[in-house]
């Protein structure tokens, strides 16, 4: 999970995910493009969790899932 602060996109966060058989990662955006608000307590934590990859809230809510497999 990565967190981008630039002038073309603003603050946008995406996660790479090496899928098999590929050998590049995929960008997957988290949040809309551009984005301009503090959204670090958005994605406060992430883990993995059986067969996905999942961002939480600061509250605990699942807020980005993508499947691993």
């Amino acid at each position: 999970m990565f967190r981008r602060l630039d002038s073309e996109v603003g603050e946008a966060w995406y996660c790479e995910v090496t899928r098999a058989g590929q050998s590049t990662p995929q960008k997957l955006w988290m949040s809309d493009v551009p984005g301009f608000i503090d959204r670090r307590d958005y994605f406060k934590t992430a883990e993995i969790s059986g067969n996905s990859y999942i961002a939480k809230s600061r509250l605990g809510r699942v807020v980005f899932e993508t499947p691993l497999a």
